[in-house]
């Protein structure tokens, strides 16, 4: 009986992490297929790094500076890697990738450590 038990348990994990297997392989696929595009949002962070980068501070352009960006956080982190003469596309691309395994592990981790639940939303 115990016996038993551990051998459903085998099994349900071992189609637990192919569903996770073939949902990361999805999102990587569909990001290398659409790898040329970049969202225009992404643009306008770029611009305000570019201009913090050149010692203009957080603006759009000249004139009265205005606030028009909602990610403070990331364009310091897009700054940070233009520092070391890293292209602003690429490193947007880098640090993408960088939190997307990032919450891809904490998404395995959490689903580990719930795997007693029916129901774990991925």
């Amino acid at each position: 009986m115990i016996e038993n038990k551990c051998r459903n348990k085998y099994n349900h994990n071992i189609y637990y992490y192919f569903i996770l297997l073939f949902c990361f392989a999805f999102i990587v696929g569909h990001a290398a297929y659409y790898l040329p595009f970049i969202a225009d949002d992404a643009l306008i962070s770029l611009q305000y790094a570019k201009r913090f980068l050149a010692g203009k501070g957080l603006t759009w352009t000249d004139g009265i500076p205005v606030e028009g960006y909602s990610n403070f956080l990331w364009i310091i982190l897009i700054s940070f890697l233009g520092l070391f003469k890293i292209d602003l596309i690429i490193s947007v691309r880098v640090l993408g990738v960088i939190f997307f395994f990032i919450t891809f592990f904490y998404l395995i981790k959490n689903a580990i450590e719930e795997q007693n639940n029916k129901y774990i939303a991925i």
